[in-house]
């Protein structure tokens, strides 16, 4: 996925994430979530947190854990979007205008555009035509909402806890 100013290669689920996140200015993260539990190995991006909170909150060389009722955890996993598969955007309501284009090629795949617009922004869907109709991209005008490529439908995502140091993340 990417959004503006950072770049991600995770693999998720209603349940799961496992992946790095690299961001424009501020490093990279390594996260895994498994149900309730979020672990996230800093690479960098502490640093930039850092000097905005003015403090040491992630540690070197150990991967924070805790829950998302912890501030912390709760925003290094929000890079995964999981609620975009129980809670989709609407683009900010239900009066939104879906309409269907024409089949086009989409990362070599044929697909289909379903285009949403609201509020003076749209996203874009892209559903195979072959097959079973899964996602194949989404495309956003929004700076929130993640641009993404959506494959290994059927695979698990296989997220566990990580090996290598383990600390409790801070609390607020």
């Amino acid at each position: 996925m990417t959004c503006s100013g950072a770049s991600s290669d995770l693999k998720v689920s209603a349940t799961e994430c496992v992946g790095t996140v690299q961001t424009k200015d501020k490093g990279s993260l390594e996260t895994v979530i498994k149900g309730d539990d979020v672990w996230a190995l800093d690479s960098g991006l502490a640093d930039g947190f850092d000097a905005e909170i003015g403090s040491d909150r992630l540690f070197a060389d150990a991967w924070p854990h805790g829950t998302e009722d912890n501030a912390l955890m709760k925003s290094l996993a929000s890079w995964c979007h999981r609620e975009q598969f129980t809670e989709p955007d609407t683009l900010g309501g239900t009066d939104s205008e879906v309409t269907e284009g024409k089949v086009t090629t989409v990362d070599g795949r044929q697909a289909v555009p379903l285009v949403t617009t609201a509020n003076g922004e749209s996203v874009t869907w892209y559903a195979a035509t072959t097959g079973e109709p899964l996602l194949v991209r989404q495309d956003s005008t929004r700076d929130d909402m993640p641009e993404g490529v959506f494959s290994g439908f059927g695979t698990t995502v296989g997220a566990a806890k990580p090996s290598g140091t383990v600390q409790e993340a801070p609390e607020e």
